[in-house]
């Protein structure tokens, strides 16, 4: 397998029904996206109709011949266009230096066409031939689109047949036998053309256990496949991460009983001698993961201790393993690589049987499009970058379409900013989220239209573990749907709220499946409503999507399983959750304090709570709902935490008005029962073989001013997903214990 032996996208595999079954879905989601430009609503369209195999080429738009340019490994040429710019272009032909990116000379080729040649630009097409190519990087004021009708267009002369790397390749014939294990090979990898010094980053990045991102480091790729850093425990056989267990601990420190537990003392012991080793763990929450450099190991009798460079508090039984250890080098697809450059490698194929180099990702980036306006991606490989698969913050009318994203050390599309989209694409392979995809401003309700559509995404989060989803949201206005994701240690969809603010996003037709099966305390699709947002957030639709399989698979540590599918944390309100549908899972709906959510006629198949309800502004996050910011009132997220002053805060903001018209109860809510969570709804919902439909009492929620109706059971639609689990000890909890843990977990994070 090669960088292009991957799918080309993931619609090839798909079993969509029919084409009038697309076209109806893509009636559906023009209707949702009558705000967005009208090519990004062409690219949706084509994209359903076609079946998701969308072809490279691009539409010629205006009146005017577009420019279009070949670019291959050997030359640059214009093919089509004006006449003046193919006379000249067929004049100047550009062969491309050796060592000289192609795509960069046909990137300056087209910046002399457009500036000599055609006072007024059309637009234009580079259509890149086969092969693997070096990162691209484009200036926003040279290398824009003028217009939508105007844009340039950087696509697969046939789709997936071009790859765009931040990777270099390690020519096999630097690798031998290491002297001390024929297991292993050995490779100098420092000498190789296009590895600098700055490139052997070896090391992870220290950085919060909440939120932060610790990839970024050097990895090696066999077969286009990430491998493994050399760790303890080794990665089973299956795929699943494998995590030992700390004795106990405290700041900066933990122990293995040496006595219980063997095993592990031998291997942490063996790091004693080694230089940069670091410890990767849950350390105070099964919610929240980060790297740390050991500092020391020693023993007393049968006591182990470990201490590393950090503050957190280990708790009893948090999990953990040891990473970036020669002496952990012993199974198939773990290597190493040291600062000097020396690889170590044992790979799941003998030498002998090796068809293409191993690469090892160099470049931050394989595609930077930072601050571009109309500009397109189509049919393209993304990969091996150290960081950012494709960079793409501050845009207007930047399209990526049909595109294999994978191997990033980070995440594999940031696209932030305005009338942009990814769609029909593949992400798969990051070190941290898929895609990011944002845009639009809550204080004067700018719109971002932006919209994530039609992609697969799979396997994200394969250095930091939290806090890393599918698909991260945040915006006004923005479409998030028929999106597949799956094989996530946690969130799935995360944003709003006190991850991004967000207003008036509508989530649809979307399927996300085996979500959260590593962590405790989270959701497959993930809002907070801390630092202020809980009440200003609003507006929000999901609906028509699946969730399935969202339970706790993997080991756990510090805290009990506790999964839900979809998770409004700490009083996020205003709602509205219908015609979802839950199968196998923990928790189908949770509600955490919230006002004015309404979740109806969704279905739920063995799901053990159907939905959570509870009422922390009335006890432990009085506090946040209970206060005052003074007339001025006080912005959410800006170290705020009071819920009524941000709410006037934005009644003050540009677009006050409108969220006063749009939400007159924000005009009473301080005054409104406001730590109540009242005016839920939870009605006409069905169900089929669970364990409750809901923990809370009838009594409590009359006296929220919420309400139960027209829950029933109903035969069950879908046969084979399994019976529900018997409550655990730990997911068994009476709401005064939800509570208490939550308020733990409130003030950690």
């Amino acid at each position: 397998m090669t960088e292009l032996d991957t799918q080309k996208s993931p619609q090839a595999h798909s079993t969509h029904s029919s084409s009038l079954c697309r076209l109806r879905s893509a009636l559906i989601l023009i209707a949702a996206n009558m705000a967005l430009n009208k090519r990004l609503i062409w690219l949706a369209v084509t994209a359903l109709v076609v079946g998701g195999v969308m072809s490279a080429a691009v539409p010629t738009k205006g009146k005017q011949q577009r420019l279009r340019l070949e670019v291959g490994p050997l030359s640059v040429r214009v093919v089509a266009g004006p006449d003046a710019a193919v006379a000249v272009g067929a004049r100047d032909h550009v062969q491309v230096p050796a060592g000289v990116n192609p795509l960069h000379v046909a990137r300056d080729h087209l910046r002399k066409l457009r500036s000599q040649l055609i006072p007024t630009f059309t637009g234009a097409v580079v259509s890149i031939l086969p092969g693997v190519y070096g990162p691209l990087a484009l200036d926003p004021t040279l290398d824009s689109g003028e217009t939508p009708d105007a844009s340039v267009v950087w696509q697969a002369a046939q789709a997936g047949t071009v790859a765009v790397s931040g990777g270099t390749p390690i020519p096999t014939s630097l690798f031998h036998p290491m002297a001390s294990s024929s297991s292993v090979l050995v490779a100098n990898i420092s000498s190789v053309p296009g590895i600098t010094t700055a490139d052997l980053n070896t090391s992870f990045a220290d950085v919060d256990c909440i939120h932060g991102c610790a990839g970024g480091k050097m990895e090696l790729f066999f077969n286009a496949k990430r491998q493994t850093t050399a760790r303890y425990p080794s990665v089973s056989p299956q795929g699943q991460w494998m995590y030992a267990h700390a004795k106990g601990g405290g700041a900066g420190e933990f122990t293995i009983d040496a006595k219980a537990d063997p095993e592990t003392a031998k291997h942490v012991l063996s790091w004693k001698d080694q230089d940069d080793i670091w410890v990767h763990g849950y350390w105070e929450h099964d919610w929240a993961d980060c790297y740390r450099r050991v500092e020391s190991v020693a023993q007393s009798l049968d006591t182990v201790t470990v201490t590393f460079k950090g503050t957190e508090t280990v708790k009893k039984n948090a999990r953990f393993y040891g990473v970036n250890a020669l002496s952990e080098l012993d199974s198939p697809g773990e290597y190493l690589i040291k600062s000097d450059g020396t690889l170590y490698f044992y790979p799941p194929l003998p030498l002998s049987q090796w068809t293409q180099d191993p690469v090892v990702s160099t470049n931050v980036f394989a595609i930077n499009a930072t601050g571009m306006q109309h500009v397109t991606f189509s049919g393209i490989n993304v990969t091996y970058s150290r960081e950012i698969g494709l960079l793409a913050p501050n845009v207007n009318d930047v399209q990526v379409v049909n595109c294999v994203v994978h191997g990033h050390g980070q995440d594999g599309i940031q696209l932030i900013g305005a009338n942009s989209a990814v769609t029909s694409s593949h992400v798969y392979s990051t070190g941290c989220a898929g895609i990011r995809v944002i845009g639009g401003d809550i204080f004067t309700l700018t719109p971002g239209n932006m919209s994530a559509t039609e992609n697969t995404i799979h396997d994200f989060a394969q250095f930091t573990r939290t806090y890393q989803p599918g698909i991260y949201w945040g915006g006004v206005n923005n479409v998030y749907s028929h999106n597949d994701v799956s094989n996530g240690p946690h969130n799935c969809f995360l944003g709003g709220g006190n991850e991004q603010d967000a207003v008036g996003c509508l989530f649809e037709y979307n399927t996300l499946d085996t979500c959260g099966f590593e962590s405790a305390d989270t959701g497959a699709f993930y809002t907070c409503g801390q630092m202020a947002t809980a009440w200003v957030n609003r507006g929000h639709h999901l609906r028509h999507s699946v969730f399935r399989n969202v339970r706790n698979i993997g080991s756990l540590g510090v805290q009990g399983p506790s999964l839900q599918a979809i998770y409004l944390d700490d009083q996020m309100s205003g709602w509205e959750i219908y015609n979802n549908t839950f199968i196998n899972c923990m928790t189908g709906t949770f509600s955490g304090g919230g006002r004015r959510n309404k979740f109806y006629n969704n279905y739920y198949q063995d799901v053990d709570t159907c939905h959570h309800f509870d009422n922390r502004g009335m006890n432990w996050q009085l506090s946040s709902c209970n206060c005052s910011c003074g007339s001025a009132g006080c912005a959410p997220k800006q170290h705020a935490s009071c819920d009524p002053g941000a709410v006037q805060y934005m009644l003050k903001s540009p677009a006050g008005a409108t969220y006063a018209s749009e939400w007159p109860e924000l005009l009473t809510v301080a005054t409104d029962k406001p730590c109540v969570p009242v005016e839920n709804l939870v009605a006409n919902n069905t169900y089929c073989n669970i364990t409750r439909f809901t923990d809370a009492s009838s009594s409590s929620i009359a006296a929220w001013n919420s309400t139960y109706s027209n829950n029933e059971q109903v035969p069950c639609r879908f046969e084979g997903t399994g019976a529900p689990r018997p409550l655990l000890a730990e997911s068994n909890i009476q709401l005064e214990q939800i509570n208490q843990l939550n308020q733990a977990r409130n003030h950690s994070r």
